[in-house]
C-alpha cells in the first residue's frame, strides 16, 4: 500500500516537473518571439523613416521646381517686355532649323577656303548667340547658367582673337580649355545637335565651334595656302613659336596656366554666385539642379551630390578640367588626332540628335495609336 502512494506521488512530481519545464519552455518562446517581434518592428520602422526621408526630400525638390517655374510665370505674365520677349522666342524656335542650316553652312564653307573669314564670322555669331542666350534665358529664368565655365571660356575665346592674338599664354589657355574640358562636355552632359530647337543647338555651338576654330588656328598650315596665311589679319603666335620643346614650357603652357584660367573662374564663379546672388540661388534654374539630376554619375564622382552641393559642384568642375588635360596635350601635338577628336564630337551630337528625335516620333505615334483606340472604342459603344 504504502508503495503505491509513493509510485503515484514520485509520477505526480514527475508530470509536475513536466509541466514547469514545458511552462519554462513557452516563456522563453514567448521572450523570444517578443525579441523577435520587436527587431522586425524597429527594422520596419527604420525602412519606414527612410522612405519618409525620400518622400520628404522628393517633395521639397519638387516644391522647389514648382517655385522656381512659378516665378517664371509670374514673370512672363507681369513684365511687358518679358510677355515680348516670349513671342520672340516662339518665333526664334520657328526659323530655328533654317537659321542653323545657313549658320553652319557658311562656318563650314569658310572653315575650308578662308581662316580669316571663318574666325570673323565666328566672332560674329557667337556674340549673336549669347544674346539669343541672354535674351530666352532671362524669360526662362535661366541666367545663372550663363556664370558656368563653358561662357567663360567661350567670351575668353572672343576677347583672345580680338585683343591678344599674338599672346602665346593667352593662346594656350584658349585651346587646353576649347579641346579639353570644355569639348568633354559634350559626351558628359549630352549635347545635341538639333536643328529645330535653338537652345540645343546654340549649346552644339558653344562647345563645338571653339574647339574647330582652335584646330584651324593651331593647324593652319595644314589646312590653306600660303596666300591665304600671308593675309591673315589675325597676328598669331608662330608656328614654330607654338611648337613648345622644353619640359618646363610644355607644363607651364599646357597646364600650369590653363588652371590658373580654370582657378579664375572658380573665383569668379565663387564671389558673384555664392555671394553677390546667393539669395537668388533657390528661387531660378542653376548648374547646380543639373548636377543634382545627374544621380548615379554625380553620386560616382563625387558621393551624393545632396551634401555639400556647392562644393562637391566646383569639384566635379576640377576632375572634368584634368579629364581634359591629356587630350589637349595629345591634340595639341598630333594633327590627326585633333581632327579625330572633331569627328568623334560630331558624331556625338548628331547621334544625341537622332535619339531625341526618335523618342520625340516614338512618343508621337503613341499618343496617336492611343487616340485611334479610343475612338473605336467609342464607335463600338
Amino acid at each position: 500500500m504504502n508503495s503505491n502512494i509513493n509510485s503515484s506521488d514520485s509520477i505526480s512530481d514527475i508530470s509536475n516537473l513536466n509541466k514547469s519545464n514545458k511552462a519554462q519552455n513557452s516563456a522563453k518562446s514567448s521572450n523570444n518571439l517578443d525579441k523577435f517581434d520587436q527587431l522586425e518592428f524597429e527594422q520596419f520602422e527604420q525602412i519606414g523613416q527612410t522612405e519618409n526621408r525620400k518622400s520628404t526630400s522628393l517633395s521639397e525638390e519638387s516644391h522647389t521646381i514648382e517655385y522656381k517655374r512659378k516665378k517664371q510665370e509670374d514673370l512672363v505674365e507681369s513684365n511687358k517686355i518679358a510677355i515680348w520677349t516670349q513671342h520672340i522666342i516662339k518665333d526664334m524656335d520657328k526659323f530655328a532649323s533654317a537659321q542653323s542650316t545657313i549658320v553652319f553652312t557658311v562656318m563650314a564653307y569658310f572653315l575650308g577656303h578662308n581662316l580669316n573669314n571663318f574666325l570673323f564670322l565666328f566672332i560674329i555669331f557667337t556674340i549673336y548667340i549669347l544674346i539669343q542666350r541672354v535674351i530666352r534665358w532671362w524669360v526662362q529664368g535661366w541666367l545663372f547658367y550663363l556664370l558656368e565655365f563653358c561662357y567663360f571660356g567661350l567670351v575668353g575665346h572672343v576677347i583672345f582673337l580680338i585683343f591678344f592674338p599674338s599672346n602665346k599664354i593667352a593662346w594656350s589657355i584658349i585651346y587646353v580649355c576649347n579641346t579639353g574640358n570644355m569639348a568633354i562636355s559634350i559626351i558628359l552632359f549630352g549635347n545635341q545637335a538639333s536643328f529645330n530647337s535653338c537652345d540645343h543647338i546654340c549649346s552644339a555651338w558653344l562647345h563645338v565651334m571653339p574647339l574647330i576654330s582652335s584646330c584651324a588656328i593651331r593647324w593652319r598650315q595644314y589646312i590653306y595656302p600660303l596666300s591665304i596665311l600671308k593675309s591673315l589679319t589675325f597676328k598669331f603666335v608662330s608656328i614654330k613659336k607654338m611648337e613648345i620643346f622644353t619640359l618646363e614650357d610644355k607644363f607651364n603652357y599646357l597646364v600650369v596656366y590653363p588652371f590658373c584660367f580654370w582657378l579664375l573662374w572658380v573665383v569668379y564663379y565663387i564671389i558673384v554666385f555664392y555671394f553677390i546672388f546667393r539669395r537668388y540661388i533657390n528661387s531660378y534654374q542653376t548648374g547646380l539642379d543639373d548636377f543634382k539630376k545627374m544621380g548615379k554619375l554625380a553620386e560616382f564622382i563625387c558621393g551624393k551630390p545632396e551634401k555639400y552641393t556647392k562644393v562637391k559642384y566646383l569639384l566635379e568642375h576640377f576632375l572634368i578640367f584634368c579629364l581634359g588635360l591629356p587630350i589637349a596635350y595629345i591634340c595639341y601635338y598630333s594633327f590627326i588626332i585633333n581632327v579625330c577628336w572633331i569627328i568623334i564630337l560630331l558624331w556625338i551630337l548628331i547621334w544625341n540628335a537622332g535619339k531625341r528625335q526618335a523618342s520625340y516620333v516614338e512618343r508621337r505615334v503613341n499618343e496617336i495609336i492611343k487616340e485611334e483606340l479610343k475612338h473605336r472604342e467609342l464607335k463600338e459603344h
